[in-house]
């Protein structure tokens, strides 16, 4: 849980860090010319960068600053602070932040960079921009202004932070919708198959594979037909299901062929696992039940007899099969 925690925090602390963009807004005089917004403009001293205080904008005299820089555009008495422009920091990478460092006027060093170069001196507050047409709008404007009226404010802005986690607090919340929806759709579906299949009846075959037994006054307790109301007689045969209870054969074998697998009198299913674990001990249930069974075959002894008549075709006994197995399936599933 700790190890947990830990990584988010760490994950956390990686967001924030490449979260934070830099804003630098670009003056002439009092007059803001043009805003530049870029988290990749972030240098690695970035801890040491001037905020929210005005800095005038010079070239270094060579340009690129590939060797000693000759001007010194601090007066004696000058508190501001100076922002060198090289135009081309691949020029002679490294060597030109040493040359600015080595200057005494210059405090920032401002750059650009088409494959956003890694800075290798961390100790000089060093800022690169991978942006050509804000490199060209600097250069261009150096170029036609007169030196010492061009200044720039660097400005942190935690909005791309706060884009980040309202976007992550979006997607989470999404995904948490998305899940409880599959789940609900999930349960639904399976419930309503569950539903829908123990509403479809049962199949003739599975209906004739039922036990039936005759009726005997002094060994059962049921003396009248739950569906039908009418009294049992004696030595008629009666339809014994999984749960015990008994029933005339027309009118349990029609409620269980088209409305549902369930017994009409306590609703427990008739399933394939009940009838075996029955088919296993006969003599507990003819002793519970007080009459014996009767197998429901006609003429032979087999599992495909039907009850009053003669041994269904084969190709009948195929179709339910396939039926039953399609059924068992569906459960399965």
């Amino acid at each position: 849980m700790s190890t947990a925690l830990l990584r988010s925090f760490f994950l956390f602390l990686l967001l924030f860090h490449f979260s934070l963009s830099l804003e630098i807004q670009v003056f002439n005089g009092t007059e803001l010319l043009r805003t530049y917004e870029d988290s990749s403009a972030y240098s690695d001293s970035r801890s040491t960068l001037i905020y929210k205080q005005e800095a005038l904008l010079y070239y270094p005299v060579p340009r690129n600053a590939c060797s000693t820089i000759e001007n010194d555009p601090m007066n004696e008495s000058d508190d501001n602070y100076y922002v060198a422009y090289v135009p081309d920091y691949d020029a002679c990478p490294g060597t030109n932040i040493r040359m600015v460092q080595d200057s005494a006027s210059f405090s920032i060093m401002l750059t650009y960079s088409p494959s956003g170069a890694t800075l290798s001196d961390r100790d000089f507050v060093t800022v690169i921009i991978d942006d050509k047409s804000f490199a060209d709008y600097l250069e261009n404007l150096l170029d036609s202004s007169p030196p010492g009226s061009i200044s720039l404010i660097f400005t942190e802005d935690l909005w791309g932070l706060y884009e980040k986690i309202i976007l992550i607090m979006c997607m989470v919340l999404m995904c948490a919708i998305s899940l409880a929806i599959c789940i609900f759709l999930c349960t639904y579906c399976t419930r309503w198959s569950w539903y829908k299949w123990r509403q479809r009846g049962l199949t003739r075959w599975r209906i004739r594979q039922l036990p039936q037994r005759r009726y005997k006054p002094d060994k059962e307790t049921t003396q009248t037909c739950p569906i039908c109301l009418e009294d049992f007689k004696e030595g008629e045969k009666l339809r014994v299901l999984p749960c015990d209870h008994i029933f005339h054969p027309p009118c349990v074998d029609e409620w269980l062929q088209k409305w549902q697998r369930v017994c009409p009198l306590c609703k427990s299913l008739i399933s394939r696992r009940r009838e075996r674990r029955r088919e296993r001990s006969p003599l507990l249930q003819n002793e519970g039940g007080g009459g014996e069974e009767e197998p429901s075959t006609s003429g032979r002894r087999g599992t495909y007899g039907s009850i009053g008549g003669d041994d269904p075709p084969e190709a009948e006994v195929s179709q339910e099969r396939e039926r039953e197995r399609g059924e068992e399936n569906e459960l399965n599933t």
